[in-house]
């Protein structure tokens, strides 16, 4: 197993495995770029809708907006890990094609939901791990 991990982190320069990380970033950049915008217009819903007018709305799009900034900076790892998650196939392709041709003839996909559910399940566990550890 460990000489797996060294010949894995020796092909982290391929261009396959790039690719996986720009997506990634990109894709998990994305997703909060576009939480922003949501979550100002959610809470400034929810200011009016509560009876607030003016600078009430604007105040809770502003705190909503930071707190979207502030989970973002605390966040990134856990998003970005399920984001490489749903392309890590990708990864295991290109690693099992130099180092394992024989094995990558018999490879199976896996499918959109398990892939999901195997993402979503990877960012938990760092965001169970390291929430109770943050002040440490």
């Amino acid at each position: 197993m460990l000489n797996a991990l060294i010949l894995s982190l020796r092909q982290l320069d391929d261009r396959p495995v790039w690719s996986v990380m720009l997506k990634s970033f990109a894709v998990t950049v994305a997703l909060f770029a576009a939480l922003g915008p949501l979550c100002w217009w959610l809470a400034r819903r929810a200011a009016g809708w509560a009876g607030g007018t003016g600078w009430w709305q604007e105040l809770a799009g502003a705190v909503a907006v930071l707190a979207v900034v502030l989970g973002a900076w605390l966040l990134f790892r856990a998003v970005a890990v399920a984001v490489i998650g749903m392309f890590g196939d990708q990864i295991v392709r290109a690693v099992e094609a130099r180092h394992y041709p024989d094995r990558l003839a018999s490879a199976r996909d896996v499918a959109f939901l398990p892939s999901l559910r195997m993402a979503i399940a990877s960012a938990a566990r760092a965001i169970g791990v390291n929430l109770p550890l943050a002040p440490v």
